[in-house]
C-alpha cells in the first residue's frame, strides 16, 4: 500500500465485486477528531489518488483497464454537526472565462453520528448501525458499561456476518476494534490480540 495510506491506521479499504466481475472500492475514513475538518474533501481526493497510484504501481491495472469506482465514506463522531464542504469543487474558487469545467469534482458520503443519537433504541440491522452503536459506547459512564454495550453489539454482528463470505470483513472489524475503538473507549484495559470476531 502507498506510504500515505499505510500511515492511515484509522481507515479501512474494502473491495466489493459486482456480478459483472468488476470491483468497487469502499474507502471508509473513520474521523475521530472532535473538530470539523473544513478541508476533508481535499484529504479524500488525496487518499483516493494514492489508492489509484498504488493500484497502478502494483500492476493491478493494465493500460486497457479503467480505474475502479471508489465510494469515499466519512464517519464523524464530533459533538458539533458537520458543516464542511462535501465536494472538493466547493473549496475551489470560481474562475470566469470558460475555466469552470476544469474545476475538480469529487464528493464523499458523510455519516454524522450525532444525527443518529437514538440508534441505541433501534434494532441492529446493518453494519453502519453497528459501527455507530460501537462508537457511541465512548459516552458511557464506566468501563463495565462500555464492555457490556460492546459485547451486545458484537453478538449481533456475529449473527449478521456468520457466513464464510464475511471472513475478511470480520477480520477487518477486529482490526478496527483492536487498533482504534477499544484503545479509545477502554484505555485502561489490556486487550489480547485476536483474529476472529468470535474471539
Amino acid at each position: 500500500m502507498a506510504d500515505g495510506l499505510i500511515e492511515r491506521h484509522d481507515d479501512i479499504i474494502w473491495r466489493v465485486r459486482f456480478q459483472s466481475g468488476k470491483w468497487l472500492y469502499v474507502y471508509l475514513l473513520l474521523e475521530f477528531q472532535s473538530s470539523i475538518d473544513n478541508f476533508m474533501a481535499v484529504r479524500i481526493m488525496v487518499y483516493i489518488g494514492l489508492l489509484y497510484q498504488y493500484l497502478i504501481d502494483t500492476e493491478e491495472l493494465t493500460a486497457k483497464d479503467k480505474l475502479p469506482p471508489v465510494l469515499p465514506l466519512v464517519i464523524y463522531n464530533g459533538s458539533q454537526r458537520w458543516k464542511a464542504a462535501q465536494d472538493i469543487s466547493e473549496l475551489v474558487a470560481q474562475v470566469p472565462g470558460g475555466l469552470e469545467k476544469y474545476r475538480p469534482h469529487l464528493r464523499y458520503f458523510l455519516i454524522d453520528e450525532g444525527k443518529y443519537k437514538n440508534l441505541d433504541t433501534l434494532p441492529l440491522q446493518n453494519l453502519v448501525t453497528a459501527i455507530i452503536r460501537l462508537e457511541n459506547t465512548r459516552t458511557l459512564e464506566n468501563e463495565q458499561a462500555v464492555a457490556e454495550a460492546i459485547g451486545n453489539v458484537l453478538n449481533v454482528l456475529m449473527d449478521l456476518l456468520n457466513g464464510s463470505e464475511f471472513v475478511q470483513l470480520r477480520r477487518d472489524i477486529v482490526t478496527w476494534l483492536l487498533r482504534v475503538l477499544l484503545p479509545k473507549n477502554v484505555p485502561n484495559v489490556e486487550i489480547p490480540e485476536v483474529v476472529e470476531l468470535q474471539e
